[in-house]
């Protein structure tokens, strides 16, 4: 029963002083004439470096949107440089596989040169000799 009483007594303090503390009247601070001026110089201040700021960040807006833009330019330039690169590769290839081929027609044309000499060279050497051999059996008949 002590402790209720306690209990109960500290409840009614706490009430009392509650309302006291919240209610009260408020703080008043005083502030000097050079201490408001300082204040208020240093508002101003704070405004012009504000007014600074938000003129900076728009130009940097600006700036960004025409990074953007330049971004967006050499991206589509490089897709057009890839495209062109992926084009000339290709027709590369082709060349390659033309002169290859040109390459190969030009080796059979040799060889069949080639023959063809032997050819001529055989049939010279066979009408020198039947030339020489119909020659001498005139000569002898």
């Amino acid at each position: 029963m002590k402790i209720k009483n306690v209990c109960g007594w500290l409840c009614l303090c706490w009430l009392l002083f509650v309302p006291a503390m919240s209610f009260g009247s408020p703080v008043t601070y005083q502030i000097t004439e050079v201490e408001l001026m300082q204040l208020e110089q240093s508002l101003i201040q704070q405004e012009s470096l504000l007014i600074q700021a938000l003129s900076l960040q728009e130009m940097q807006k600006e700036e960004l949107k025409e990074l953007k833009v330049q971004l967006e330019e050499a991206l589509s330039e490089l897709r057009q440089s890839k495209a062109e690169i992926q084009r000339l590769r290709g027709d590369l290839g082709r060349a390659s596989e033309s002169i290859e081929k040109a390459n190969q027609l030009f080796r059979e044309y040799e060889e069949e040169a080639k023959r063809a000499s032997s050819r001529l060279k055989r049939q010279r050497n066979l009408y020198g000799f039947f030339v020489a051999f119909l020659g001498g059996y005139c000569l002898l008949n």
